[in-house]
């Protein structure tokens, strides 16, 4: 279990024994949001590396089926 998986267990246990129901749902949700979120984590860490190509470029707009290249201020 990494960092954020505790933090926000922690922070959901203690809406639940406050007993604040609301809170505590939307506390669950950011939880559910951060691990589904997880998956990709690599592949933005990866897409900002300097050593992409143009042909690491292409590839990836070929697999998502538009143009994806870096630009000043690109961010994912």
């Amino acid at each position: 279990m990494d960092t954020s998986n505790r933090v926000l267990a922690r922070v959901v246990g203690t809406f639940r024994n406050k007993g604040m129901p609301n809170i505590q749902k939307i506390a669950e949700k950011v939880k559910e949001e951060v691990v589904d979120f997880r998956q990709y984590v690599a592949m933005a860490m990866a897409m900002r590396t300097d050593g992409i190509k143009e042909r690491h470029w292409q590839k990836i707009s070929n697999s998502v089926g538009f143009e994806v290249k870096p630009f000043e201020g690109f961010t994912l």
